[in-house]
């Protein structure tokens, strides 16, 4: 039995074992219970099994195929809702400076889609060397303030401390932008389109954006993220060739 079978057998038998879980102890007081009759504890019981069968269902893809890569590539858009005639061109321009130890940080105020307000910070070090130069693109999740969390203004300090360009965007619907609402958008799904797909299009754009920027390597693009920006980095990984180096 190789790998793939063990986890095959495994897998249905963790699928039978859900579904004996929650006819054996799915029984929860009223106050758990939806207003169809279905406790809560029940209902996450049929999303594991739902998922533990459609994972035995789907077929095996492996990504260093050609064939299985371009398959898992076509899965993810048509997941996402994403049209490669739909990713914008970044417009971008600085609306200020502010230094920081070591560099200095470039506001920059931006539009992706016509009448789509975006904005992101780029961390740019001091003393670099003459000619194109690394930048990284830094993925933010749900942190909040997006770009302005205490946490990601001090990686992108720390990583341009050690010679690196960094961009920060907002996500769509996440710090300045956070007026344009994120998490209970679901209008774009009667489009064909997602909040997801869509912040995975921005972000297309601006790697492209930053390839083209003076002093930038377009051969050194990197992007890393954590969290929901760690999301974002993974389906980057499939759908944005332009990247070197990925970190999840």
């Amino acid at each position: 039995m190789n790998r793939r079978d063990l986890m095959t057998a495994v897998g249905m038998a963790g699928a039978s074992c859900l579904v004996t879980h929650g006819a054996s102890f799915g029984q929860d007081g009223p106050a758990a219970r939806s207003a169809t009759g279905v406790s809560s504890h029940d209902l996450f019981e049929e999303y594991d099994r739902r998922f533990a069968e459609a994972k035995l269902r789907r077929p095996h893809r492996d990504p260093a195929r050609p064939g299985d890569r371009q398959a898992i590539i076509a899965a993810a858009k048509q997941c996402l809702g994403i049209r490669d005639e739909w990713i914008p061109k970044i417009s971008a321009e600085v609306v200020r400076v502010e230094p920081f130890e070591g560099g200095r940080i470039e506001l920059l105020k931006a539009a992706s889609w016509p009448g789509v307000a975006a904005s992101a910070l780029l961390y740019r070090p001091d003393n670099l060397p003459p000619g194109p130069q690394p930048l990284v693109i830094q993925c933010c999740g749900h942190g909040k303030g997006c770009k302005l969390a205490d946490g990601y203004q001090r990686m992108a300090r720390q990583v341009a401390r050690h010679g690196t360009m960094v961009l920060v965007p907002d996500n769509i619907g996440q710090g300045e932008r956070e007026p344009m609402g994120h998490s209970d958008c679901v209008k774009p799904f009667a489009c064909g389109l997602s909040v997801q797909g869509l912040i995975v299009m921005e972000t297309l754009a601006w790697v492209r954006w930053a390839g083209q920027q003076p002093g930038v390597d377009p051969k050194r693009l990197a992007t890393i993220g954590n969290s929901g920006g760690g999301t974002l980095t993974v389906f980057l990984a499939a759908l944005c060739p332009e990247l070197a180096v990925l970190s999840s």
